[in-house]
This record gives C-alpha cells, sequence and structure tokens, in this order.
C-alpha cells in the first residue's frame, strides 16, 4: 500500500563547484531520522548540444536516452517527531559525481542532462518509484521543495527557466548562486583538468573533466571565520565537473517565466565568486540590492526573496556560522511548505 505524504525536500549535493555534502542534513535538525542510501536507477531522454562547446543555442543535437544510476540518501524522521518537526529529504550526488554514476564521455554531463535528472527524481518522488527502488514501502509526496546550491543552484534554475509551470519541483531554495555578470565573465576563464591536478585519482578522464586547483575562492577571505580543518577536508573531498557546464551558463542568465513556486536565493556577503568579484567591482551584497537586481529573473514567482548572509563566502555551510544558516533552511523550509499547499 503506498502512504502519501505532503513534502519531501529534494537536496542536490556536489563536491567540485559545491561544498562537499551540501545540506543533507536538514532533515535531521530537530529530529531522529530513519536514513536509507542506495543508487536509484534514472531515466534521461534529452537532446543536448552534440558538440557542447557551441553552447545550448545550436542546432546541432544529439539524443541522450540512457538510464543513469544516480547515489542518494532518503531520511524521514521517525514517528510523531515527523508531525511535530520533521522534514523528509532526499539528498543525491549529481550524475558524474561522488557515488553517482559517471558517463566515460564528459560530453554527457550538461546543465540539460543535469536538469533531467533532477526532474526525474522529483517525479518518482510524487509517483512513488523512488522509496521502491530503495527498497521501503512505496511512498508518495504532493510537493518537492528542491534545495541545491552554487552549480547544483544553476541546474535548478534551468529547470524552472524550460519547464516552468510543468516542472516537478514545487518550490527553490538556492544558494550560492545570483544572476551578476561579473561570475558570468570569469567563469568562462579556463579551468584546471581534474586529468592534471590529481593524476593519480582522475588521470583517465578526459579534458572535459575539470576540479578546483584549491578552496580559497569558496571562503571568506578572512580566515578566522572558518575552521582550517573543515578546509583541509572539504579540498581532500572535492570531486569534478565538466567544462560543459560553463559553456552553457548563460542559459540561465533568462527569466525563468511560468515558474510560480516560491523561490529564495541565498549569498554569503563574503562570497568571493558573488559578491567580491572584481568585474562586478564590488557588488553591494545585500538584501535591498539583490532583491531589486534578481527579482526579474523570477517575474512569476508567488514570492521571490533574496537573503545575504552577513560574513559568509561562498560556502554558506561550511563556516562558523553554518547553524545559524541551517537553521534559516529550516524555517525558509516551514514558510514554503504553507504557501505551496495553500
Amino acid at each position: 500500500m503506498a502512504a502519501w505524504a505532503l513534502t519531501c525536500l529534494l537536496l542536490l549535493t556536489g563536491r567540485a563547484f559545491a561544498s562537499a555534502n551540501a545540506m543533507s542534513t536538514i532533515g535531521s535538525l530537530h529530529a531522529p531520522c530513519l536514513c536509507t542510501f542506495g543508487a536509484v536507477p534514472v531515466p534521461v531522454n534529452v537532446q543536448i548540444p552534440s558538440d557542447p562547446s557551441e553552447g545550448l543555442n545550436t542546432t546541432n543535437l544529439r539524443r541522450l536516452k540512457k538510464t543513469f544510476n544516480i547515489f542518494g540518501e532518503f531520511c524521514q524522521p521517525s514517528g510523531q517527531q515527523l508531525v511535530i518537526n520533521g522534514q523528509t529529504t532526499f539528498s543525491y550526488d549529481e550524475l558524474g559525481v561522488g557515488l553517482s554514476e559517471r558517463p566515460l564521455n564528459s560530453t554527457d554531463i550538461q546543465i540539460p542532462v543535469a536538469a533531467s535528472v533532477a526532474s526525474s527524481l522529483a517525479a518518482q518522488l510524487k509517483d512513488g518509484t523512488l522509496t521502491s527502488s530503495l527498497g521501503l514501502e512505496k511512498q508518495l509526496f504532493k510537493k518537492v521543495v528542491g534545495i541545491a546550491h552554487s552549480q547544483g543552484s544553476v541546474v535548478f534554475n534551468f529547470i524552472a527557466i524550460t519547464q516552468g509551470a510543468s516542472t516537478t519541483l514545487d518550490a527553490m531554495i538556492l544558494t550560492g548562486h545570483i544572476h551578476d555578470q561579473g561570475f558570468l565573465a570569469t567563469f568562462d576563464d579556463p579551468k584546471p583538468l581534474a586529468s592534471q591536478v590529481d593524476p593519480a585519482r582522475w588521470g583517465n578522464l578526459d579534458s572535459g573533466f575539470i576540479t578546483t586547483p584549491n578552496r580559497s575562492s569558496f571562503y571568506s577571505p578572512d580566515t578566522s571565520t572558518f575552521s582550517p580543518d573543515v578546509f583541509m577536508l572539504d579540498g581532500l573531498t572535492k570531486d569534478v565537473s565538466t567544462i560543459w557546464y560553463t559553456r552553457e551558463l548563460p542559459s540561465v542568465y533568462v527569466p525563468a517565466k511560468g515558474f510560480t513556486g516560491p523561490v529564495v536565493e541565498l549569498v554569503g556577503s563574503m562570497d568571493q565568486l558573488h559578491c567580491l568579484n572584481a568585474v562586478d567591482k564590488n557588488l553591494p551584497c545585500n538584501s535591498t540590492v539583490l532583491q531589486q537586481m534578481e527579482a526579474p529573473f523570477w517575474p512569476d514567482s508567488r514570492n521571490f526573496t533574496a537573503l545575504v548572509r552577513e560574513g559568509s563566502g561562498h560556502d554558506v555551510n561550511l563556516d562558523f556560522g553554518a547553524a545559524e544558516t541551517f537553521a534559516l533552511y529550516s524555517s525558509l523550509v516551514e514558510v514554503m511548505t504553507r504557501q505551496i499547499s495553500e
């Protein structure tokens, strides 16, 4: 027998340009959780550029039709705690990252493919396929709130743009992501090849796979705001991305017309990729400025909010203010759950 629940949080984690295990603990902020790990078969059927260096506006397309094994963690607060203050979550590793399947060819890892994976996972949460794939009792969720960081936020933003009102995501919390032109300009700079950064680990990967040489730009310039141990662990657990994400990044610098769900964008005031970007001439990262700048990208959202975490860098989950940030996520989810249930 299938069990119905109101809302599940779909959490996109990443280890290359995002933080390791980003936001995967939301479900256990206030309550003991029962968690199940495993790979979920995710069918993808999407047209993508044959040559991704041409960008998403090219007419030279190919169809990628394949099922990928995506690793995730399904957590549900137990018993009465779920009713009182718990949130059911499913966090997953992006395609090609962590324990999820990595295609042999980097050109299979593009923004439209990642978006198709996320959309499929949200649909599986709603029709009960996902819980069944993990060997659990079939459980159907009426609503899915998508939460992502950095590159993952770009993917969810792309879903809102391309799917509009038909998307399987009912609301979004996007961290480490705003539409500043400076980021667009600097992110197109050449990135280190993963095979050169760590030949022992990634020497067999093609030249489309990239990674970061170090993690300093993901933190505040003020080193007293984070632990050196966390910084070191972040570097040790980083993973890869592909250059094709950077080529396709301009695709999310357009309004997400038709997406009506509530949206929150959250950045740190000391985010070196956005707020302290030299090309932006030190864009004032405060909620008032960002609300005005970002609202036009979400014209049909029933409630768009731009928030700034004072003193945090790009990785808002990994500094000494992380506990407050996670508490903020929890309160935002509670508000969004009410909004999408009305």
